[in-house]
């Protein structure tokens, strides 16, 4: 529909964000996108990088996200070492030649979650959590996801922020170049198939996650859209 074609099209603003979201939660899907998060790191596009806390390996229930911010740049805390998709966007910022310093990025973990609406929930957790806590203020995301993924996600996070009457700017991106042939999973944890076959399923989730409440209207994002960028011309020109 034009609504997903307007998800699709949306980008970070030259500005940048303050933390980049990752929102795949397809196993074995995730090169592509920690490969374009270490490019929009490395181009200043994102100051934070929070990934998904499903990924045993990386992650355990309880960390403490404000003592790592307190200690600096550790990325995580040392008892939660570096595995699963730490480790491999580290090796992609060492591919695209970040210079990281002494520090590196910071990395968080989000909460555990398993479905997009609890993605969504934990991001609106998180950037309430940090807010609450700090001077410096979360004030805009991007939620990073394969472009297939990102209707549902977006849709989903304008649901969550209506719910909580916040007045955060979210944006969406996808690595400008996807491998539509490539076998992966789904975000349902399908069997392997290819990436084509996916998009398919993902759109016909869509009226029935609406209808149990869960993702905004269309008519929901686009009051949203027209609110973020102050009217409805870009919106026009989009469609």
């Amino acid at each position: 529909s034009r609504a997903c074609e307007l998800v699709v099209a949306d980008e970070i603003p030259p500005e940048g964000v303050d933390v980049l979201f990752f929102h795949g939660r397809a196993r074995g899907d995730e090169k592509a996108l920690l490969h374009y998060t270490a490019q929009l790191l490395k181009n200043g596009k994102v100051k934070q990088i929070v990934l998904p806390g499903y990924d045993g390996q990386t992650f355990k229930q309880g960390v403490n996200w404000e003592e790592q911010y307190e200690r600096g740049q550790d990325k995580y805390v040392s008892s939660v070492g570096r595995s699963g998709f730490a480790q491999i966007l580290d090796e992609e910022l060492e591919i695209v030649g970040y210079e990281a310093g002494l520090n590196g990025p910071i990395y968080f973990a989000s909460a555990q979650t398993r479905s997009t609406k609890e993605e969504n929930e934990a991001i609106a957790i998180y950037v309430a959590q940090f807010n609450e806590k700090q001077d410096e203020q979360i004030k805009s995301v991007a939620l990073l996801a394969h472009s297939h993924q990102l209707p549902r996600a977006m849709l989903g996070m304008v649901a969550t922020l209506n719910k909580n009457k916040s007045g955060l700017l979210v944006y969406t991106v996808h690595p400008p170049e996807t491998d539509w042939d490539i076998e992966v999973r789904g975000s349902q944890e399908q069997n392997p198939m290819p990436r084509s076959a996916h998009a398919l399923p993902e759109m016909k989730r869509i009226p029935t996650y609406q209808k149990k409440g869960d993702l905004a209207s269309v008519e929901q994002l686009l009051k949203y859209y027209e609110k973020r960028d102050g009217g409805l011309e870009r919106i026009k020109e989009l469609l």
